[in-house]
């Protein structure tokens, strides 16, 4: 029987195969009358299918998800849909893989992250939804410091032509210290790719963070 080492961080392909993908191998009521709230973690399921020696193998569970992997690589669309059902930890981890554009190996699946960046960038649109995505998810979550780290990449997607006025607009001002001034900085590098109203929105969404800033520090006195 093949075996699941305990210690293999599944991490990775946890977040790029969320747990609908992992409805497929969930055994019916009738077969495996298990009662369970929360979804299956990829762990979880193989141990349940491999212990009670399913009709799916290990190799057929590697051609599933790698089916899987072909739809998100063959329809950039269908890729965003996907991250976009992602929570805010997964849908973050998720985008740092996807930009750094590497090869992740698992025990189950080689991603192809280089792969599927490349696809999505050449798809009409592709950056667009991403953005779009990114821009419902992100903005709020600043607040809670997810996002900062990415948002250098988000806002160069196709040289910054998504970020616009209304984008900056909806950016909250009470951000954690760090948080605005890793963001400020971000808007520094950038600053040149932006159109002049873009300009201007960021200029007067940092203004009303430092005053913001300054009159917290006055109330501290």
């Amino acid at each position: 029987m093949t075996t699941v080492r305990d210690d293999y961080d599944f991490a990775a392909p946890a977040a790029l195969f969320p747990p609908k993908s992992w409805a497929i191998l969930r055994p019916s009521r009738q077969s495996a009358p298990v009662c369970t709230q929360q979804p299956w973690s990829p762990l979880e399921a193989l141990r349940y299918l491999l212990h009670r020696n399913a009709s799916l193998s290990m190799e057929r569970i590697t051609s599933i998800l790698g089916d899987y992997q072909s739809s998100l690589i063959e329809d950039p669309q269908f890729l965003v849909s996907e991250i976009s059902s992602l929570d805010i930890l997964q849908f973050t981890t998720v985008l740092h893989l996807l930009f750094a554009g590497r090869k992740e190996q698992t025990v189950l699946i080689n991603i192809d992250f280089d792969v599927m960046k490349a696809s999505l960038e050449d798809s009409p649109g592709g950056n667009r939804s991403l953005f779009a995505v990114a821009r419902e998810k992100c903005v709020s979550a600043l607040r809670e410091g997810f996002c900062v780290d990415l948002m250098g990449t988000l806002l160069g997607l196709s040289n910054g032509e998504f970020v616009e006025e209304d984008f900056i607009s909806d950016l909250p001002i009470d951000l954690s210290d760090n948080a605005f001034r890793n963001l400020t900085a971000v808007f520094k590098d950038l600053y040149d790719m932006f159109s002049v109203t873009t300009q201007k929105a960021i200029y007067k969404w940092i203004t009303q963070g430092l005053q913001k800033t300054s009159k917290s520090s006055c109330n501290l006195r």
